[in-house]
């Protein structure tokens, strides 16, 4: 959305720097946009949170399960820990990295669409499945 592209060329990764070239990017991308955490936040009800909870397949193997807890959003991907809150920034918006709900016709939250500060957003359908805390082996 914000036009910027960033491109680290490297040819030897085995040299172990000591940022690795898609951190640099972030950094780099967040030194040019600003920080994430200047949204303002909005309230979103106990009722309405409720609405986003479930579990979300990812693009090949894995899930990211939304659960809530003191009236707050939390995220968690398969195999990983579970973040700190989501902020709302809007009624389906939240800010961690940058989050977003989608609702379908009959008004039900059918995705979660993950949106990078640099790269292609990823849609996550919502799918009535368990959701595994540790990744499949």
């Amino acid at each position: 959305d914000a036009g910027l592209y960033v491109a680290i060329l490297c040819n030897n990764e085995a040299a172990a720097p000591l940022v690795g070239t898609g951190a640099l990017a972030f950094r780099i991308a967040n030194a040019v946009l600003g920080d994430q955490s200047d949204a303002k936040s909005v309230t979103v009800g106990p009722d309405k949170l409720k609405d986003f909870v479930g579990v979300y397949r990812l693009k090949g193997k894995g899930k990211r399960a939304v659960t809530i807890g003191d009236g707050k959003l939390f995220v968690q991907r398969t195999g990983g820990p579970k973040s700190p809150s989501l902020v709302p920034i809007a009624e389906n918006e939240f800010v961690l990295k940058d989050f977003r709900f989608t609702r379908g016709h009959d008004g039900h939250v059918d995705a979660l669409v993950v949106k990078p500060r640099v790269g292609v957003d990823e849609v996550c359908p919502r799918v009535d499945e368990p959701f595994e805390e540790a990744a499949p082996r």
